[in-house]
C-alpha cells in the first residue's frame, strides 16, 4: 500500500466568491461540478492502492456542489482511517439543513475549515447560519490566533461533543496564481519562471497539497486545472507553455505498478516538475476583499 500524508479531492470549479489571485482560478466564472458517481469506480481502485492520512474536500466552493454529501460519504467509506477537512467559505451552510448531522456522525474525523476573506465575516457567518454552529457557538475556543503579529490572519478552533472540530480562519491576502491578468485589456497569460524557484515558494509543492480531480491524481491544483480552464477561457500562451500543459500526465489507478509507485514517490519526495515554470517565482501578496462579482474574460468558442 502506497502512502500520502495529505491529498485534496477537488469537487467543483464553481465558487460564489472572486478572491484575487485564487490559485485554482475560481475567481473567474469557471464552470463545472464533478459528480461522485461519475468517478466512484476509479476512487474505489485508488482506495486499494493508496493510504491517505488526511483528506481535504474543496473546490471552488464544495458546498455549492449539489453532490457534496455523496462525495463526503463516499470518501469517508473508502478511506475509513483518514481524517477529513471540509474547506468552505461558510456561505452555503443554510442550503444544507442536515449538514451538522451528516458531518458529526464521523466525530473527530471531521474538521470544518471556514475560510473567510473579509475582515469580521466569520461573525456574520455564525449569525447567519446558526444551524451548523448551534452545538459550537457557546463553547470556548481551544486556540486563538496562530500568528499574533499578523493581523491579516487568525484562526479560532472549536470542538463539539461529537469531537468534530471547526476552524474559523481569516485570510485576506493571497499570492499570485499561475494566471496573469492585464487589467487594461483583460488578457490572460502565464508565468515563465525558473521551475525550481517557483517550487521553492509554492505552498502546493512544499506542503504536499496533491489533488485528485475526476478520478486522477495530480501534483497540484494549478497544473490539474489549467487544461480545463484553457478550454473555457482564452489564455495567451507560448508554444512552450502549451506543450507543458499538454505534456503533463496525471496518475491513473490503472497504471502499471512500477509507474504508479514512481509517481507517488516523486510526490512524497517533492520532485519539481517542468510545469512549475507556469507559476510565479516571487512572493507577491495581494490584499483583497472578496465579493461575488466575477471577472469577465473572453470565453473560448465551442
Amino acid at each position: 500500500m502506497r502512502y500520502l500524508k495529505y491529498s485534496e479531492f477537488y469537487i467543483t470549479n464553481v465558487c460564489n466568491q472572486n478572491c484575487t489571485g485564487c490559485n485554482r482560478y475560481n475567481n473567474y466564472a469557471f464552470k463545472g461540478h464533478y459528480l461522485w458517481e461519475d468517478h466512484k469506480e476509479e476512487y474505489i481502485k485508488w482506495s486499494k492502492l493508496v493510504d491517505i492520512k488526511l483528506i481535504g474536500i474543496l473546490g471552488g466552493e464544495p458546498l455549492g456542489n449539489p453532490d457534496f454529501l455523496n462525495w463526503l460519504h463516499g470518501i469517508a467509506e473508502l478511506w475509513p482511517n483518514a481524517d477529513i477537512t471540509i474547506v468552505t467559505n461558510g456561505t452555503y451552510f443554510d442550503q444544507w439543513p442536515n449538514l451538522y448531522e451528516e458531518l458529526s456522525q464521523y466525530g473527530n474525523r471531521i474538521l470544518i475549515e471556514v475560510s473567510h476573506h473579509t475582515p469580521g465575516s466569520w461573525i456574520q457567518s455564525i449569525e447567519s447560519h446558526p444551524k451548523i454552529f448551534k452545538q459550537l457557538k457557546s463553547l470556548t475556543p481551544t486556540r486563538n490566533t496562530i500568528d499574533p503579529k499578523n493581523s491579516a490572519f487568525y484562526r479560532l478552533t472549536y470542538t463539539d461533543k461529537s469531537g468534530m472540530r471547526l476552524w474559523l480562519t481569516s485570510e485576506w491576502f493571497f499570492g499570485d496564481s499561475a494566471l496573469i491578468r492585464n487589467e487594461l485589456t483583460n488578457e490572460l497569460t502565464l508565468h515563465d519562471s525558473d521551475p525550481d524557484e517557483a517550487a521553492d515558494i509554492c505552498a502546493f509543492h512544499n506542503a504536499g497539497c496533491h489533488h485528485f480531480i475526476a478520478g486522477k491524481l495530480y501534483k497540484c491544483g494549478p497544473v490539474g486545472l489549467l487544461p480545463t480552464f484553457t478550454k473555457q477561457f482564452k489564455v495567451t500562451v507560448t508554444e512552450k507553455q502549451q506543450q507543458l500543459i499538454n505534456d503533463y500526465k496525471p496518475a491513473e489507478a490503472d497504471w502499471p505498478e512500477e509507474d504508479l509507485t514512481q509517481f507517488i514517490d516523486n510526490l512524497n519526495n517533492k520532485v519539481v516538475i517542468p510545469q512549475c515554470s507556469l507559476c510565479p517565482s516571487k512572493e507577491v501578496s495581494v490584499k483583497f476583499s472578496a465579493s461575488t462579482k466575477k471577472i469577465k474574460i473572453e470565453a473560448v468558442c465551442e
